[in-house]
């Protein structure tokens, strides 16, 4: 693509050459279904994660007497939260590549678009991109962000919980153990990191012309 034809602002589709704006429709379409398969992906690992939760509680809650775990190797105990925290990094690194992958979606529809008077045709990658887009002021769309945060929180919370609920029981803490609870910490608070700065940075995010 020739520079004179992405610019700026005022170079908007009908500036593009038939050959550009083909190539351009070509990738905004399949970005687009990677998107649409990207959403699938996402509902499957919160599947697969619901369903390791509940199978390990049955599991643990069966071996659980006198204040510790009975009949588990210390391997598969201390080792078993790794599962539901691959998955949740997994879920955020899939939630970023999203949130990217809408910036460039909205940066395509801004390339390609029409003049509608003094805006533009109607987005529907902008406009769904309200609900999970993070305003830095206030608007009714704040709700979103709420909304999303009452779906991500628990999420963490989740995961926190198994972690202690494997590690907690038990009288003795050797340093291994220790070692091994910080680090699922640990990942825990980067994965919720993680999670905010797609939802803030301004490497994810982008602006239409008449926005």
């Amino acid at each position: 693509m020739s520079e004179d034809a992405t610019a700026g602002p005022e170079f908007l589709g009908q500036a593009l050459t038939p050959e550009q704006r083909s190539q351009l429709l070509q990738v905004y379409t399949t970005e687009r279904q990677d998107g649409q398969n990207n959403q699938i992906v996402v509902f499957a690992i919160i599947a697969a994660a619901l369903t390791y939760f509940v199978a390990s509680a049955g599991f643990l809650m069966g071996h659980y007497s006198g204040g510790s775990y009975k009949g588990v190797p210390s391997l598969v105990l201390l080792g078993s939260p790794l599962v539901p925290l691959a998955l949740v990094s997994i879920l955020v690194l899939t939630f970023s590549v999203n949130m990217m992958r809408t910036k460039h979606l909205k940066e395509l529809e801004r390339l390609l678009a029409l003049k509608v008077g003094k805006g533009v045709l109607p987005s529907s990658v902008r406009d769904t991109n309200d609900v999970w887009d993070i305003k830095p002021h206030f608007s009714w769309l704040a709700v979103y962000p709420v909304l999303v945060a009452t779906a991500d929180i628990p999420i963490f919370i989740i995961t926190l919980a198994y972690v202690l609920a494997v590690m907690l029981p038990g009288s003795s803490w050797p340093s291994y153990k220790m070692l091994i609870f910080v680090f699922y910490c640990l990942v825990i608070a980067i994965q919720a990191v993680g999670l905010l700065v797609a939802g803030f940075h301004p490497r994810f995010k982008t602006k239409f012309v008449h926005e």
